[in-house]
């Protein structure tokens, strides 16, 4: 039971990291890339980052709801009703 909460915990922080950079992805305006006939190539990364943000708070919510669930019901607790 401790791998498993240390693994959501884990992965908790690591979704909070990525949502920080997703947050500062926002930030930009445009992005511009340089191809090798040196032209230009620029994209908005605004799609981009609604699809990141909206995954990335999707996989907090389950994280956390399922660190909620292994700390609450654990078979300690249960065993100490009976």
């Amino acid at each position: 039971m401790k791998i498993k909460n240390a693994y959501c915990t884990a992965v908790l922080l690591l979704n909070l990291v990525c949502l920080y950079f997703i947050l500062d992805l926002a930030s930009y305006d445009v992005i511009i890339g340089y191809l090798r006939d040196g032209s230009e190539k620029f994209s908005t990364p605004r799609r981009l980052v609604y699809i990141f943000l909206f995954n990335c708070i999707m996989n907090l919510f389950l994280i956390i709801a399922l660190l909620m669930r292994n700390l609450m019901f654990t078979p300690a607790l249960h065993k100490a009703q009976r």
